[in-house]
């Protein structure tokens, strides 16, 4: 398991302004299978010193929201919340493609995602996302059964 706390949450831990704002985007990634335009709620931090520096915060779809963890400014997991509250997944994120201790800057990144129904996990696989528009480009290292998509979009360039 990815071991992802609540507490750890950026918004758990964020004390100031917040900006919510719908988000409608045109480009689709092939793991996500719902209607486009692609529409979800996006909250972030305010920062005086621009949106480079903010934090997105949440991602609310329809029928769940994907909750953002942070180490500095590097952005480390993310936790999906069903709409009543019970957590079906999580991801540890890996900006770097961090290898042999090393942190590498990649126009890629990667993320180790846990899917769970009924508190056990189902689903476990290595995603490869694209940090311009922040979409998943594939899955490998894939074992169980996928119930649904929950990290198709994290919040990278115009993805935020």
């Amino acid at each position: 398991m990815a071991n992802l706390g609540a507490m750890d949450l950026e918004l758990n831990k964020y004390r100031g302004l917040k900006v919510v704002y719908d988000k409608n985007v045109n480009v689709k990634s092939k793991f996500y299978k719902g209607p486009m335009p692609l529409k979800y709620e996006t909250t972030m931090t305010v920062s005086g010193l621009g949106p480079t520096n903010s934090k997105i915060l949440v991602h609310k779809f329809e029928n769940f929201s994907n909750y953002f963890i942070y180490d500095g400014f590097d952005l480390v997991g993310a936790v999906s919340v069903g709409n009543n509250n019970k957590m079906v997944a999580e991801a540890k994120i890996d900006t770097y493609n961090t290898t042999d201790k090393k942190r590498v800057y990649n126009p890629n990144f990667k993320a180790e995602e846990f899917h769970y129904s009924g508190g056990l996990l189902v689903f476990h696989c290595t995603s490869q996302f694209e940090k311009g528009l922040g979409m998943k480009k594939e899955e490998s290292d894939c074992s169980g059964k996928k119930q649904r998509d929950y990290f198709f979009v994290l919040p990278f360039g115009s993805g935020m």
